[in-house]
């Protein structure tokens, strides 16, 4: 074939080419919203357009070799307009996976952060519950001997008394102090005595029933009430709790140390008609019983 013929050929291929390609964009520009099918449908039409070009290709380039027409078609398939077009939804696919996937991030941070404000509430709540609880304890006990503060066991006296007098039960009070308490601090440290009214509270705590109350009224004073409980019972309880001290020793620094407590005891409604009056006969029992001779029970 004649140099001329064959850039007349080349020239017609380049024109079909352009026609073709202007087709191609058509497509591209018609089909904008098929941009959302699968790769392979859209591929398949662009196959079909580039069968085109392979029959023409080959109708023209008889003469051509088989390699230099696979060269024209794969420059041809491999064009950037082609190659945009499958690019574009190549990265289609991608963007929606891409937005699918970070769609599923932000719904598990969103509820691992929910999780995470719900787990950090509870943990507060249960805090500041505990916080409140251990500030009511503070506020009603005594800390140093965890007793009953003086502050919470006047009401309660009094409520405990109302109680008494409207249903006719009886009700006693042990008024406690520890013998020589200033001797003995003065002597061992007030380590040894905080020591000792620690000791105590607990020893006195170990003799009542549940409903019984006891409380540190001052010093080394201890109040006990005992609803329910008349002048008899009374009386025992207090000479167990006197034997509870008093019988069993005190260890400080290796040594076995002794400590006595006088008991005062009052009874309503033999020694008192209102709560003051039942407190009162308690302590003025329990000036008897320091006076002769410590270590005692004294009833009002």
């Amino acid at each position: 074939m004649k140099k001329k013929e064959v850039a007349k050929n080349i020239e017609e291929i380049n024109k079909q080419l352009y026609q073709l390609k202007s087709e191609i964009g058509y497509i591209r520009r018609e089909r904008k919203m098929m941009l959302e099918e699968e790769r392979e449908q859209i591929t398949a039409l662009i196959e079909m357009e580039l069968e085109k070009v392979r029959q023409f290709v080959k109708e023209s380039l008889r003469e051509i070799s088989e390699e230099s027409a696979g060269q024209i078609y794969r420059l041809y398939s491999e064009g950037k307009k082609v190659g945009k077009k499958i690019d574009e939804i190549a990265m289609k696919k991608v963007e929606n996976k891409a937005m699918s996937t970070v769609f599923n991030i932000e719904k598990q941070a969103e509820r691992r952060l929910t999780q995470n404000v719900i787990k950090r509430v509870d943990e507060e709540t249960s805090r500041m519950k505990d916080e409140l609880k251990a500030a009511e304890h503070r506020a009603i006990t005594d800390e140093l001997t965890g007793a009953f503060n003086r502050r919470y066991f006047e009401p309660r006296l009094r409520m405990e008394f109302s109680i008494a007098n409207r249903s006719g039960d009886n009700l006693s009070l042990l008024m406690i102090d520890i013998d020589n308490f200033k001797h003995f601090n003065d002597t061992y440290g007030h380590p040894a005595g905080d020591e000792v009214l620690a000791e105590t509270s607990h020893r006195l705590n170990d003799c009542l029933r549940q409903e019984d109350m006891l409380g540190r009224y001052g010093g080394e004073e201890f109040v006990v009430l005992l609803p329910g409980i008349g002048r008899e019972a009374a009386r025992a309880t207090a000479e167990r709790l006197r034997k509870a001290i008093g019988e069993v020793p005190y260890y400080w620094q290796g040594n076995a140390l002794y400590i006595t407590i006088s008991i005062g005891l009052s009874t309503y409604p033999e020694n008192a008609s209102e709560s003051s009056e039942l407190l009162k006969s308690a302590d003025d029992a329990l000036l008897v019983a320091k006076r002769t001779g410590k270590n005692r029970v004294v009833e009002a």
